[in-house]
């Protein structure tokens, strides 16, 4: 799992990956390290090796704080590690989507951002102060295939994204309601900040 300052470094191509849960890191993991940077010695932490980073393309991925939100719910759910927290008896009662979202919403209120599915993006590319790490080259999760073809034009476009298309109805909950949306906005304000700089630079001609 990818915590705070962890980076993986492509020597042969000088490039230094840092991972956002739900951006797409499983995706760059098995194309670029053979799903395991710890075992190719690619794995390395930023923060406590600050020189780390120096003479390398630093690459984050970040997407739609919105769309990350309700992955990251469906990800709560099912992983086994994290599933005894989110499923409390006021989650499991929740009749609707709307109601789940909710209540997730006061428990990270209440306890703070206790999963990495569910922590700001920018805590991810932060240095030990809380600054964002100087030049990082920020992609977007929509252009991922792109991004990565124009390093290895060999990259077929597989994706190792699971349980994708779950959040939906997740997602839908969300947009529907003024209330939750706010609170999304308020709870993960820089992230929304960042994402729209982000998405206006990809797009400005």
């Amino acid at each position: 799992m990818a915590g705070r300052g962890t980076v993986y470094i492509k020597k042969d191509l000088g490039l230094a990956f840092i991972p956002i849960p739900k951006n797409g890191s499983s995706t760059i993991r098995s194309f670029f390290f053979n799903w395991d940077p710890i075992k190719s010695g690619s794995h390395f932490n930023f923060i406590e090796s600050t020189e780390i980073l120096q003479g390398l393309r630093v690459i984050a991925v970040i997407s739609d704080p919105t769309i990350r939100f309700a992955r990251g719910i469906v990800e709560l759910i099912s992983r086994q590690e994290s599933s005894s927290l989110i499923q409390t008896q006021k989650f499991i009662s929740c009749n609707t989507h709307e109601e789940k979202i909710k209540c997730l919403l006061d428990q990270i209120e209440d306890i703070g951002f206790y999963d990495p599915h569910i922590k700001p993006q920018l805590d991810f590319i932060s240095d030990s102060s809380g600054k964002i790490i100087d030049n990082v080259d920020f992609w977007l999760l929509k252009d991922l295939t792109k991004k990565i073809k124009e390093i290895d034009p060999k990259y077929s476009g597989k994706k190792e994204w699971s349980r994708g298309e779950a959040k939906n109805s997740y997602l839908d909950s969300i947009n529907r309601s003024p209330e939750i949306m706010d609170q999304i906005r308020k709870l993960y304000s820089k992230d929304f900040k960042l994402f729209e700089t982000v998405n206006i630079n990809n797009t400005t001609p």
